[in-house]
């Protein structure tokens, strides 16, 4: 079962969190969840661009072809954050 950290146990990850900010870390971790919005737009913009039958790609449309790609990125670059994020590389507490 989880548990919810006392107002200790809440300032000392604050106090962490903002060392790791000013160490850069946090910088950097804002900048690589950006990442997460291009498979977004690449949905949102591909049916501009892309909105034709041919040529088929493995027997789809361009466009189909297109978004299940993005769909495919969106599991990568999710992985990718969550690889990269320093809060995961931390080991967990025992109960």
């Amino acid at each position: 079962m989880l548990s919810r950290p006392n107002g200790r146990e809440a300032h000392e990850r604050t106090r962490d969190d903002a060392e790791r900010t000013e160490a850069g870390e946090g910088a950097a971790m804002r900048h690589l969840r950006w990442l997460a919005l291009l498979p977004f737009l690449g949905m949102m913009a591909g049916p501009f661009f892309l909105n034709r039958v041919e040529p088929l790609v493995f027997g789809m449309p361009l466009l189909l072809a297109w978004l299940v790609g993005c769909t495919v990125a969106t599991s990568g670059i999710m992985a990718l954050i969550y690889l990269t994020d320093p809060a995961n590389s931390e080991p967990e507490e025992g109960p």
